[in-house]
């Protein structure tokens, strides 16, 4: 069965190709920049609007991807920078310790009714690392936990058997675009594994674990 929602990466590519209405496929530049945004935590609903304010007076018969419009984009974002760090769930109107504890909420009630030994002692250690978040000092706060977040499902990947795993690389790799066969290798490599993650989230009824609400 298709999942409903495949992901951050997927989600994007869907929405750029449905407003731009040109049967555009992504290149392997694009994905490098949805990545970037999924590294840096920026939301897919910001992408959207960032997407679509960007194409208002752009003439979609010279669009070749995402990365066209990438300087607009990337002004979007700046521009609800001043939002977000005011937000009420940011850490500069509210303690880390209080940011996170959603997070460790769920991380806790997850831990305590698990049964797979595996997505236990991953859990464990993650919410170790993310407990420290409270006293990490940097102005990446997100990005951190974005990282911690990423190292936890390519852990649980790992600790799976060998068909599982080979199972999930085949279902990954048969997301990305015909295109994909013109990507560099790191490209296409850092393509499937957000692809991979996004599976294993889904695989195991992990969504929305991570985030600060």
């Amino acid at each position: 069965m298709q999942e409903k929602n495949p992901g951050y990466i997927k989600d994007i590519e869907k929405y750029f190709l449905k407003v731009t209405g040109k049967g555009l496929m992504l290149s392997g530049k694009d994905y490098n920049l949805i990545n970037s945004w999924q590294e840096r935590s920026v939301s897919k609903e910001t992408v959207f609007k960032a997407i679509q304010n960007s194409l208002k007076e752009k003439d979609l018969s010279k669009l070749r991807g995402i990365y066209s419009i990438e300087d607009n984009i990337e002004d979007y974002i700046k521009s609800t920078k001043v939002e977000v760090v005011t937000h009420k769930d940011s850490p500069s109107n509210l303690s880390k310790t209080n940011s996170l504890k959603p997070v460790l909420k769920k991380i806790d009630s997850i831990i305590n009714s698990q049964v797979d030994d595996n997505v236990k002692s991953a859990l464990i250690k993650t919410r170790y690392k993310i407990d420290q978040l409270k006293s990490y000092k940097t102005d990446n706060f997100y990005s951190e936990l974005k990282r911690i977040e990423s190292d936890f499902f390519d852990t649980l990947y790992k600790k799976l058997d060998n068909k599982s795993k080979q199972d999930i690389r085949n279902e990954a790799e048969n997301k990305l675009p015909k295109e994909a066969k013109h990507f560099d290798k790191e490209t296409k490599e850092k393509t499937v594994n957000a692809f991979r993650n996004e599976i294993v989230k889904r695989n195991f009824n992990l969504n929305n674990i991570f985030e600060l609400k």
